[in-house]
This record gives structure tokens, sequence and C-alpha cells, in this order.
């Protein structure tokens, strides 16, 4: 596979990357996704719009936050000022935790029951994911091990690399595009959820269904970056990856219990 080589779009003054409008369109798509089955379940459509921009901020902060703390601590230390810099580096877990502490806080202050949205904001970060992944592949920030595998991208650009404009290319070395890998594999899973979507043989079962099948693969990929931190052998993303693994073997087990192993009220007769 040729590596695609996309540079900034420019409007006079106004300069506009690739990757920001591939992080518009999984905005507006992932909010469409939860109004769309928001609507399918006949739950109140405003609660997503008022909640749309706790989430924005949840995933940014989270994201940010993550990616320095864990993935750049070496400028966290020479710099505190990063912190603040939103813009300058994300982390998708990051993204997720982040997401996950506004939706929690989001419900409380409401007073409403999250379980009653739990689908509606899964298959809408599913979506997100997925055209946030593509703006990865397209933009390949996430490089990975050079290779001669026949699935990886061959041109991609080293230091004596003459400038490039818009095209395919191929003059550089074979390597793993991790971004590419992720936004594939998402497509079949997002769809999987979609067609599921009515289907729910017990509590959490969507939510478990998704962690079970990505966070091996996320897992497995991490092993394949060229540039990563790692702690003890492994990267963030991999202990992430973990954790979210227990989590839903946790939720199946619970789920489980719930359908088939608690006794059933007795009727009276």
């Amino acid at each position: 596979m040729p590596y695609l080589n996309v540079p900034p779009i420019q409007f006079g003054p106004i300069t506009i990357q690739i990757f920001g409008m591939t992080s518009v369109l999984a905005i507006i798509l992932g909010i469409k996704t939860m109004r769309y089955r928001a609507a399918e379940l006949n739950l109140d459509i405003s609660i997503i719009d008022r909640f749309v921009p706790w989430l924005f901020a949840g995933v940014i902060i989270g994201a940010h936050l993550v990616s320095v703390i864990l993935y750049y601590p070496d400028k966290l230390l020479h710099n505190p000022v990063v912190l603040l810099k939103f813009w300058d580096g994300i982390s998708s877990y990051g993204g997720i935790i982040g997401g996950l502490i506004a939706i929690f806080l989001f419900f409380r202050k409401l007073g409403i029951k999250i379980k009653h949205y739990k689908q509606v904001l899964l298959l809408g970060a599913l979506v997100g994911l997925l055209f946030g992944r593509l703006g990865c592949a397209v933009v390949h920030d996430h490089p990975g091990k050079i290779t001669t595998s026949p699935i990886a991208v061959q041109g991609w650009p080293t230091e004596n690399t003459p400038e490039r404009s818009f095209g395919f290319y191929t003059d550089g070395p074979r390597r793993h595009d991790l971004g590419l890998y992720e936004f594939l594999f998402l497509i079949p899973l997002t769809g999987l959820m979609f067609l599921l979507r009515r289907f729910c043989p017990f509590e959490n079962f969507h939510i478990v269904l998704v962690l079970l099948l990505y966070t091996p693969v996320r897992f497995l990929l991490d092993f394949l970056r060229e540039y990563e931190k790692h702690y003890y052998g492994l990267t963030p993303g991999q202990y992430f990856s973990i954790l979210f693994f227990i989590i839903a073997i946790y939720l199946l087990f619970h789920g489980l219990w719930n359908l088939f192993a608690r006794p059933k009220p007795q009727i009276p007769t």
C-alpha cells in the first residue's frame, strides 16, 4: 500500500489541516449517531444536546492530560505549562476516560439514570473514534516498525525525503501504520454494533462486546509501534487495554449472573 500524502489546504491566510477536518467530522457524526439512536429508543434528544459540551470538554481534557503525563513526562518536567496546551498531544484512552468522567458528572447532576443512555453513548463513541482514526490514518501520526509485511504502508518519508505534494508515494521504507490498522478494524466493529443494537440478552451486553473485541486488538497493535513510552515493557495504551478488558470480564459475569444464576422471585399461589 503506498503512502498517501495530504498536505494542509491553504485558503488565503487560513490553513486547514486534514486531521482537523476529520476531527470535526468525527464530532458531528458522533453527535448525529447519538441523536439517531436516542430517537429510536424514544429518549429525550435534548439530553444529548445538553451533554455534548460536557463530553467535548471531558474528551479533550482527558486525552491531553493522559498524553502529557504518561507519554511525555519529560515535557511536563521541563515546562508544566504544556498541561494547558490542549492541542499539543492527545491519547485515545485518555479521551475515553475523560468522556466517562463527563458522563458520570453530567448524568449525576441531572439526576438521570445513565443506563438508559449507555448504548446511545457507546454508538456515538464508536463512530467518533472511527472517523478520528481515519484522520490518524490519513496523516500517519502513529508510525509502526519497519517491516516487510504486505499490508504495511510503503513510502514513509525520511530526513532526506524531498517535500511532497498531494498524492501516493513509495519512495521510502515500509512501516506498519497503526492508525490505519485500527481504522480498518473499527469499520466492522462499528457495523456489528449497529446490527446488534436491538439485541441485548443481558445488561451492558454491548459495552462488554466492544471491550472484549477492541482491547485485545489495541493491546497487540501497540507491540508494532516504533516510538512509544514504555513502563516495565508495556505501553500506557496496553495497560489501559488490560484494565478495560478486566472491566469487560467483570461486566460479563455480572450480566450472566443476573440472567441465569440469581433465583427468580417466587410468585405466591
